[in-house]
């Protein structure tokens, strides 16, 4: 099922062909992840990996994409983690 969530830009890491943002909301964080060439996150670019590792820390940004279940341990949501569409 897709969603769209908001908040704040807590922390991104970004290596190569792969993204990964920490998205805070008050007391909670969730990490979302996109991969350029991956059939989960088809809309992931180059381009937008570069995107990403630009934003500054603490924006507010809005995120679709999809909810899948996965062990995170870097945040307070464990069970979940976001798999990117569009920012």
């Amino acid at each position: 099922m897709k969603f769209t969530i908001r908040g704040r830009l807590y922390n991104s890491r970004t290596k190569g062909k792969m993204a990964f943002i920490v998205i805070r909301d008050q007391l909670y964080t969730l990490q979302a992840c996109g991969f350029v060439d991956s059939k989960e996150t088809p809309n992931v670019t180059k381009e937008f990996v570069k995107f990403i590792a630009s934003i500054p820390k603490e924006s507010v940004i809005n995120i679709s994409g999809e909810l899948t279940p996965s062990k995170v341990n870097t945040c307070s949501i464990t069970d979940w983690e976001f798999w990117i569409d569009s920012l």
